[in-house]
């Protein structure tokens, strides 16, 4: 079956995909019982947590923070899920794996789905989805770990639409990012690559009403899946990407039926969220999408319709659904570096113009270096974002004796002046070198180093670093302890 076949399917005739059945119950659990598709990471502390939007429903989210995070107020991130899906499935592996970053960050369930409550259940309102960010917004905002001045959201699949939806209309959220984007509204309206034509969609809107004529007279409502229940030979490549993650233990979770009511393709049909995209400058957008993604075109004409300052990032190799929990083929870099730079303390804001001002030391969050990028104790501290005429950005790093970081490189070169200490860098086949207090070191461009303290002396350097196409950074293997001890080194290859 045709991409466009599978659309029309599932949207236009009724028989084919719609099933009949009472609404599903609010499934709860045991807040000490891990049920998440992902493993539990013992760099973060999760919680639990419950919070009531503007229309007085109550949410329920999975509340992740670094764990020996520094006394001064975190950065936070609100994570919305696909369409469809749960909080226990790709946000929450989105919001743990930024916590390990050094966020504090919010995965939570969309009203009428998941342990979130609202009734009648599996109802699809976009109205109420995108007040379900800024509900978020309102709950970080009052943590007292968090910064509220720096909270930015990240919508995946279809809640990347609702994010943007809500960000025109919340200047809270200074810094918004969406995966593998949909635009719901025009993919009920119009089908996937606009495939259906006027003709069907008033058939499906003619349906809907005689839906809604039986459902009034007690009739029980009628869901329609987002993935095939089981497989086909003319199930199409679409179909079979959503089953492959929402109907096997790949992803699969009791709570994540992907069923909407049909009655709900009528106002999904009028939600048009790039009409209004405008309305987020100056804060910047990063729209990330798969090279082979069958939704890669949202991102690429949300880009084109966003003002500045926009980024758009395509994954080499990646499906839309890869970018869901394939951790190898994620651009966690990309989107920490997004959010590190734009929710830094004096990261731009909403006035337009220069004009002086001050980051106080005391709202400076310090954050635990990621396992990922170091090896042993290190904090950063992000000094100050690229702004107007400077393109460069700034953070201080304390490693302890024996820390490092890993191998990596800077696409625009890095300067480092140490302040404090003793420590080694070293490139790529060069001997390693002797760092001491006031030492300035240049970096050229791609070129392979690490750089951290001595063993037996802690060091702390400010780094400045650019950026070429948004990324500051290339990260590679970790150093060695045979590396780290040799007078010179390779890396590998």
């Amino acid at each position: 079956m045709s991409t466009s076949r599978h659309v029309a399917v599932m949207i236009a005739a009724l028989g084919a995909m719609a099933i009949a059945c009472a609404s599903p119950a609010i499934e709860q659990h045991s807040p000490e019982r891990w049920d998440k598709t992902f493993a539990k990471s013992d760099e973060v502390v999760h919680k639990k947590v419950t919070f009531t939007n503007r229309i007085g429903i109550k949410l329920v989210g999975d509340y992740y923070r670094p764990k020996g995070a520094a006394s001064q107020r975190l950065a936070a991130i609100v994570v919305g899920h696909p369409y469809g899906g749960v909080k226990e499935q790709t946000a929450g592996l989105y919001a743990q794996t930024l916590a390990e970053r050094g966020f504090a960050t919010l995965a939570f369930d969309a009203s009428f789905n998941g342990e979130s409550g609202g009734t009648p259940r599996s109802i699809s309102s976009p109205e109420i989805f995108a007040e379900d960010f800024s509900a978020a917004v309102d709950f970080l905002g009052t943590r007292p770990e968090v910064d509220r001045d720096r909270i930015g959201v990240l919508g995946i699949c279809g809640s990347g639409g609702f994010a943007l939806s809500a960000a025109q209309l919340d200047p809270r959220m200074k810094a918004i990012a969406t995966v593998s984007m949909y635009d719901m509204g025009r993919a009920i309206r119009r089908g996937l690559r606009d495939t259906l034509s006027e003709t069907q969609r008033r058939a499906t809107l003619a349906k809907v009403a005689e839906q809604r004529w039986a459902e009034y007279g007690k009739a029980k409502a009628l869901l329609v899946p987002g993935s095939p229940p089981e497989l086909r030979r003319d199930t199409s490549a679409v179909g079979r990407e959503f089953f492959d993650y929402y109907r096997t233990p790949r992803g699969q979770h009791p709570r994540a039926t992907t069923a909407f009511s049909f009655t709900s393709l009528a106002p999904m049909m009028r939600f048009r969220p790039f009409d209004h995209l405008d309305a987020i400058s100056p804060r910047p957008l990063l729209f990330i999408a798969g090279e082979k993604a069958h939704s890669r075109y949202f991102s690429e004409d949300a880009f084109k319709a966003a003002s500045q300052p926009k980024q758009l990032v395509i994954v080499p190799g990646a499906g839309h659904v890869d970018l869901y929990d394939r951790v190898k083929l994620i651009p966690w870099n990309k989107l920490a570096m997004f959010f590190e730079t734009n929710l830094a303390p004096n990261a731009p804001r909403h006035a337009r113009g220069e004009k002086l001002s001050i980051s106080a030391a005391s709202k400076r969050a310090t954050i635990t270096g990621a396992k990922a990028y170091f090896t042993g104790k290190v904090k950063v501290a992000m000094l100050f974002a690229p702004q107007g005429p400077r393109t460069f950005s700034g953070a201080s790093v304390s490693f302890e004796p024996g820390a490092r970081s890993a191998w990596h490189s800077h696409p625009a070169g890095q300067t480092l002046v140490v302040t404090a200490g003793a420590g080694w860098v070293q490139m790529q086949g060069q001997p390693r070198r002797d760092l001491k207090p006031g030492d300035v070191v240049w970096t050229p461009p791609g070129v392979r180093h690490w750089h951290g303290a001595t063993d037996s002396s802690a060091m702390t350097h400010l780094a400045l670093q650019g950026a070429v196409d948004g990324k500051a950074v290339n990260w590679f293997e970790h150093v060695s302890d045979a590396q780290y001890a040799a007078r010179q080194a390779r890396a590998s290859r």
